[in-house]
């Protein structure tokens, strides 16, 4: 039986090596960009995590901008904090 996983974030180092990986397994991988799925939305992720029911969920996603983020405090909050532990409580 193969593992379903869904996956935030596909352009970063993890995102992209879990793609690249995940051929070589028994999974089922599902990988969100941005654009489907923008961790800036805490319940708009946590419905994605309901909807597929996945087996395990990867968070390859993350506000990494360090300089922005000492000005936007607020948004890489929320991207960083609020989203995961949505996604958590989803699961």
């Amino acid at each position: 039986m193969s593992l379903t996983i869904l996956q935030f974030g596909t352009t970063g180092q993890v995102g992209t090596e879990l793609l690249r990986q995940a051929p070589r397994h028994d999974v089922a991988l599902t990988a969100l960009s941005r654009a489907e799925a923008d961790f800036a939305d805490p319940a708009a992720c946590a419905a994605k995590v309901r909807e597929a029911r996945p087996d395990l969920v990867v968070i390859a996603a993350a506000y990494t901008a360090v300089d922005q983020a000492e000005s936007d405090r607020a948004g890489a909050f929320r991207v960083n904090a609020e989203t995961p532990a949505a996604v958590a409580a989803a699961c």
